[in-house]
C-alpha cells in the first residue's frame, strides 16, 4: 500500500500468506508405522481394525508366541493398551488372522477370523479387553480353505478365504451363508476385507492391487498395494489402513473424489519407523 504524506512517500508492506487446500491422490500413502516388536521374535501382523479413534492390531510372534492384540494411535503406532489373544494357540491348532471392529447392539467390539487345524473356521467377538462375547462356525469354509479376514456391517459378517479362486462370503451371526462370490482370477485370494455400506475393500497378497467391490461382486475401483505381501485392511472416512510386508501398517487415501495432487509433492507424505 502506498501512502503520501507531504513530500515523503511511505510504503506499508503486508505479508500475504496464500494457502491452498490439497487433496491426497487416490491410493496415496499418507503415513505408515511398524507393528510393535518383541526382542528375539519375528513379528507378523495379521489383522487391523479402527474404532473411530484408535487402530487395533492382531500380532503373532514366533517362535512360540505370544499372540497380542494392541490398541494404537493411528499415526505413529504408539501403543495405548493390549491384551493376549484368548483363542490364539498354535499348540492346540487355533490361529487368528484378519479382524474387524463394529458397533453391535450399541456396544463396540472386535471380531476375529480364526482357523482351527481341525479344518474349520470360527468367528470370535471380544470386548476391548479380550473377553469373548460370542463365537460361530463359519459354515461354508472347510479345509483346505481357511478364513483369512472378517468384518461386520451391523447385521452380517463378511469373510474371505484362501481358496484357488478366493471366496467372499456374507454370513449371519450364526455362521450361515447368505450369499458369496469368487475372485475372477485363478490362484488369487483376498487376505483383508473392510465393509463400507454397499461396497467392500479387499486386499490381495499376490495381486498388485487393493480393490473396491460392490457387495454383489463387481469390481469398481483399485489402486496398487503399498508393499510386498499384504494382509488385512480397514476403512474409515476416506482412508484405508493396509497391513503389508508382515510388519508395517500403511494409511492410504481411499477417497472416491480424491482431487489431483501436485506432482512436486511426491507420493509419500510421511513414513514412521
Amino acid at each position: 500500500m502506498l501512502k503520501v504524506r507531504g513530500s515523503s512517500i511511505v510504503v506499508a508492506s503486508a505479508l500475504v500468506i496464500v494457502s491452498a487446500a490439497w487433496a491426497a491422490a487416490f491410493g496415496e500413502i499418507l503415513s505408515s508405522f511398524r507393528a510393535p516388536a518383541i526382542a528375539g521374535k519375528t513379528t507378523t501382523c495379521y489383522g487391523v481394525a479402527y474404532d473411530g479413534q484408535y487402530l487395533w492390531l492382531n500380532c503373532t510372534y514366533t517362535p512360540n508366541g505370544p499372540y497380542v492384540v494392541y490398541r494404537c494411535i493411528s499415526r505413529g503406532g504408539s501403543v495405548v493398551s493390549s491384551f493376549n489373544c484368548p483363542f490364539n494357540d498354535r499348540v492346540n491348532g487355533n490361529v487368528s488372522y484378519g479382524m474387524g471392529w463394529s458397533m453391535d447392539g450399541g456396544q463396540g467390539g472386535l471380531d476375529f477370523a480364526v482357523f482351527r487345524y481341525t479344518g474349520v473356521a470360527y468367528i470370535y467377538r471380544t470386548t476391548y479387553t479380550g473377553s469373548i462375547v460370542r463365537s460361530c462356525w463359519a459354515q461354508p469354509i472347510i479345509y483346505p480353505r481357511h478364513m483369512t479376514s472378517v468384518d461386520f456391517d451391523g447385521t452380517y459378517y463378511w469373510v474371505t478365504d484362501n481358496g484357488f479362486n478366493g471366496g467372499v462370503y456374507k454370513l449371519t451371526t450364526a455362521g450361515v451363508c447368505i450369499s458369496s462370490f469368487e475372485t475372477p482370477l485363478s490362484n488369487y485370494y483376498f487376505k483383508g476385507i473392510a465393509v463400507v455400506g454397499n461396497y467392500l475393500w479387499l486386499s490381495c497378497g499376490f495381486w498388485n492391487n487393493i480393490v473396491k467391490y460392490t457387495t454383489a461382486g463387481s469390481a469398481v475401483a483399485s489402486f496398487p498395494k503399498p508393499g510386498g505381501n499384504v494382509y488385512d485392511c480397514e476403512y474409515a472416512n476416506g482412508r484405508l489402513w493396509v497391513v503389508a510386508n508382515s510388519q508395517y501398517v500403511f494409511e492410504m487415501s481411499a477417497s472416491t473424489n480424491p482431487g489431483i495432487a501436485p506432482a512436486s509433492l511426491g507420493r509419500v507424505k510421511a513414513i514412521y519407523r
